[in-house]
């Protein structure tokens, strides 16, 4: 077989593959709640795109050689939060409208991170997607600001910028816990949502995607990149304050010390401390949001969820009682329970013969910590195999970039770096891993690092797609 003579369709096959990565990664980040829900689970063009992208990968997938324990990580997600679900559980619509939702992001979102490692394979690719992804944050910062100044309910453009269901719903971003006031005051403020319904996963998203975007304004050359990410960097951390996400706030301070430490030089280090100063002028030119974002961003029981964490951490110890105790109902109108071992839930968490009664207590005291989360459903093991795939990224990727002299690189790697850390660190108070377009960003930018290293695991095209 003549391998030679493929090359030029096969060629052409991968960078019309990459073509269309770009474009799945831009609407994502910009529309991701375009579409409807479908007997109330939501169905929107990103996840679509990102299935057809992921099926029209598979020739690329499958010259890939995937870490074990991203194997074994990937095995075991899928045999906890799939198979027992679909086969055990008594009510699958609870399982497609909560647990589907966390496996999607944990093991199927997970694929962006190959696909970007071998797509991603030189500097002019990864300029472009960080070109579509400074784009994408032009985009939905400034559709938030018009929000703010305009009304919430004046911008929505159903169906695009909110599901089309929502959209029709009266107070929907009052449902969506997106008006918050303070102790003391009766003043309300909306959180600005942006294109993503809720104001903490903007907040979430835009910090991960701030620093590898600001990385690459201090560090590019070409005047057209350093306005395009400048103007990014600035309309990010700017916008920061109003999502009133105390946990975005949070995200930022992380990553801003990451970046702080990384990167080398007086004009990048004055360039992130100016960023964060702009934060902190726009905060407390308002008492409202000084309040909110500044003085009550030290409450130890961070607004319930250790309280939260308590109740459901009893339910995972003892079958559920607790939860049955405090939702107010009757044990006779509760459905009876299997009881696992308690080992085994803790080890394996609820994917085995448990009701989808618990998994709707679990949602109703949510606690908003991925981590947690991850270990009612998944156990300890699952924790622990998250954290290890994180780890065999975030590890070699800080050691990369103190080992590696100040360059477009190195320096776009240290961002990736920071807003890997944010979200890390962010995910103890406030992950929305279930959430579009969160686990989407998160893998993207741990193939990104990945990429960044040169760690592309692939064989047999590596070297024509670089030319």
């Amino acid at each position: 077989m003549n391998i030679r003579g493929n090359i030029p369709s096969e060629q052409k096959h991968y960078t019309n593959l990459y073509l269309f990565y770009l474009a799945v990664l831009f609407l994502t980040i910009v529309i991701p709640k375009a579409g409807d829900k479908m007997a109330g689970i939501p169905v929107t063009a990103a996840s679509l795109l990102f299935g057809a992208l992921i099926l029209s990968a598979v020739p690329v997938l499958k010259k890939i050689k995937l870490p074990i324990i991203e194997k074994v990580y990937l095995l075991y997600m899928t045999l906890v939060l799939a198979v027992p679900w679909v086969f055990i559980s008594p009510d699958t619509r609870t399982y497609f409208k909560i647990v589907l939702p966390l496996f999607v992001p944990l093991a199927v979102f997970y694929w962006i991170n190959p696909v970007t490692q071998a797509l991603v394979n030189n500097r002019t690719r990864l300029l472009q997607v960080l070109r579509a992804a400074a784009a994408g944050i032009i985009i939905i910062v400034i559709y938030g600001y018009i929000q703010r100044v305009f009304g919430h309910y004046r911008t929505i453009i159903p169906g695009l910028t909110m599901l089309y269901t929502d959209a029709v719903t009266p107070e929907i971003f009052y449902l969506k816990k997106n008006l918050v006031d303070v102790a003391g005051s009766a003043e309300k403020w909306y959180k600005v949502t942006s294109t993503y319904q809720n104001g903490n996963l903007f907040g979430i998203t835009v910090v991960m995607l701030m620093f590898p975007v600001m990385a690459a304004f201090l560090h590019v050359h070409e005047v057209k990149d350093r306005i395009l990410f400048g103007t990014a960097s600035l309309l990010a951390f700017s916008i920061i304050p109003f999502t009133l996400a105390r946990s975005a706030l949070f995200g930022t301070m992380v990553g801003v010390t990451v970046v702080f430490f990384v990167f080398k030089g007086l004009r990048k280090k004055t360039a992130v401390v100016s960023l964060v100063m702009l934060i902190f002028f726009i905060i407390t030119c308002s008492p409202f949001m000084t309040h909110r974002m500044l003085l009550s961003f030290f409450d130890l029981s961070m607004n319930g969820r250790v309280e939260r964490m308590k109740i459901v951490a009893g339910a995972v110890d003892r079958h559920g009682e607790d939860l049955v105790a405090q939702s107010g109902d009757r044990p006779a109108e509760r459905p009876a329970v299997k009881k696992s071992p308690r080992l085994v839930q803790k080890v394996l968490g609820l994917g085995f013969k448990r009701s989808s009664m618990q998994v709707k207590d679990f949602f109703d005291y949510y606690t908003e910590n991925i981590y947690f989360t991850i270990y009612v459903f998944t156990g300890l093991l699952g924790v622990v195999l998250f954290l290890a795939v994180a780890a065999n990224t975030v590890i070699p990727l800080g050691r990369y970039v103190l080992s590696h002299p100040p360059d477009t690189v190195s320096g776009v790697a240290g961002g990736v770096l920071a807003g890997l850390t944010a979200y890390l660190a962010q995910g103890f108070v406030d992950g929305g891993i279930s959430f579009l377009p969160v686990g989407f960003v998160f893998w993207f930018l741990v193939g990104l690092a990945r990429a960044l290293m040169g760690q592309q695991k692939t064989q047999g095209y590596g070297d024509f797609l670089c030319k």
